[in-house]
């Protein structure tokens, strides 16, 4: 009797272990937010490190976030690394010693730190893909290339001061304050917005902008307001983008109060 419960219950461990499994190959890459810390582990394991530098302002981030880390192929590719993503305006003191100035910035230390791959810019999946295994002999041995830099103690930050965001300062002005990097600044420009008359026509305006920032901003208002259907790639070409303003425009006057079109 024993013999058989044994044979019924194995499965079923079989089963969760699968499940276990399943579960784990679902997670995404682990990312630390502590600089520092990150270097301290990859030393104490003799792991490579993969820096991702970023900002919440940056749109090109994240899109990287999207469409590249957040794919499997990716969390594969990267399950030996020690993966930190540096907030350039939180850890000013590292994006200086690395000298950013552009972002998404990628840098890659292998275990010996040295810096063995450093890449400016938007990388599609093919492409990031290649940059990790371009790596693959570097990561464990000495190159003799660059060292990873030393990073100074962060500096006492300096408070700067926000603009001020009312009902009446005028609808351009709130618009370009939706790509501010400052999400505070965004949050109260956005807040205005939505007080405003006619906000659908102000956030469609948004999506014309020349500014990135402003036209991921204004997408995801719209989107919220209900605008789900209709397609707008605020990356896309200028020419795909205005081509997809007039049916925005359409859907924001259809959807504008008669009272409010009167006075917007």
């Amino acid at each position: 009797m024993a013999s058989r419960a044994s044979t019924r219950v194995l499965p079923l461990f079989a089963f969760l272990a699968l499940l276990s499994l399943g579960a784990k190959a679902a997670e995404g890459i682990p990312w630390s937010t502590d600089y520092a810390a990150s270097i301290e582990k990859a030393k104490a394991e003799g792991k490579p490190i993969l820096i991702d530098f970023t900002a919440e302002w940056c749109g090109w981030c994240k899109r990287l976030d999207e469409e590249v880390y957040a794919d499997a192929s990716t969390v594969n590719a990267l399950k030996d690394f020690v993966c930190v993503k540096v907030d350039v305006d939180k850890q000013q003191n590292v994006a200086l010693a690395y000298n950013v100035q552009s972002m998404p910035r990628t840098i890659a230390i292998n275990a010996h730190g040295e810096v063995v791959g450093d890449q400016t810019g938007y990388m599609p999946l093919g492409t990031f893909l290649e940059f990790i295994a371009g790596m693959e002999n570097d990561l464990a041995r000495e190159t003799g290339g660059m060292r990873m830099l030393d990073v100074k103690a962060a500096a006492v930050p300096v408070e700067v001061e926000k603009p001020i965001i009312t009902d009446e300062t005028p609808d351009d002005q709130i618009v370009t304050l939706l790509g501010d990097q400052n999400p505070e600044v965004r949050s109260e420009a956005l807040r205005v917005v939505n007080e405003k008359t006619g906000k659908l026509r102000i956030l469609v305006t948004g999506l014309a902008s020349d500014y990135l920032g402003v036209r991921i901003t204004a997408l995801e208002a719209l989107r919220k307001a209900g605008a789900a259907d209709l397609k707008f790639d605020p990356w896309g070409a200028k020419s795909d983008r205005d081509a997809a303003l007039p049916a925005w425009t359409s859907w924001a006057d259809a959807n504008t109060p008669k009272a409010e079109a009167a006075t917007g």
